[in-house]
């Protein structure tokens, strides 16, 4: 981890940081924490296996938009088996505001073989009482969430995620290769 300073806790198993809330973790710090990270990596990859896995027979929602879902309004069918499957296979790109309608207990899976490019300023947002914590993004490529724009739900990424200055998150990343924020605010009250 570079790019701010950390304060050894735990004995060398953790960090902390004044710009991190809670801890941050390592390969390189002393057991248990390189078994747990072990694990950690481990259970990422089921999921994102798992997400990309899911079947869509919904044809209007694969390659939705031609890729580009700025001004979209994403809805789930709880009664349909994977009613709130959308698969792209290409890039995904937001130009504009993406909102994501529904229950509580609705789930959102957004599979793309290409990268997820959220353009400046841009947002996804939450209209009745879906919850960040269900939508998930399976992501093959890379993710670039420009400056200004705000993400909600969990990255599940192949590969790297960049968040640009003043960019937001409510969710989690989990990516299998790097994560960069550039002064971004990640919120995790899932």
């Amino acid at each position: 981890m570079t790019g701010f300073s950390l304060t050894s806790t735990d004995v060398g198993k953790a960090s902390t940081s004044a710009q991190v809330s809670g801890k941050a973790y390592g390969a390189s710090y002393i057991a248990p924490t390189p078994a747990h990270l072990t694990t950690a990596v481990s259970d990422m990859e089921i999921a994102y296996t798992d997400a990309a896995g899911r079947t869509n027979s919904n044809a209007a929602k694969i390659n939705l938009g031609g890729g580009e879902i700025g001004g979209e309004t994403l809805t789930s069918e709880p009664l349909i088996t994977n009613g709130g499957v959308y698969t792209f296979q290409s890039d995904v790109t937001i130009n504009g505001t993406v909102t994501f309608s529904g229950s509580a207990s609705d789930i959102f899976i957004i599979q793309m073989t290409g990268n997820l490019v959220v353009a400046e300023g841009k947002e996804v947002k939450l209209e009745g009482a879906v919850k960040a914590e269900n939508i998930f993004w399976q992501v093959a490529g890379n993710v670039v969430v420009g400056a200004g724009a705000h993400m909600e739900g969990i990255l599940l990424v192949k590969t790297k995620v960049f968040f640009e200055t003043g960019s937001s998150l409510n969710g989690r990343i989990l990516a299998q290769t790097a994560a960069v924020l550039q002064k971004a605010t990640i919120t995790s009250q899932l």
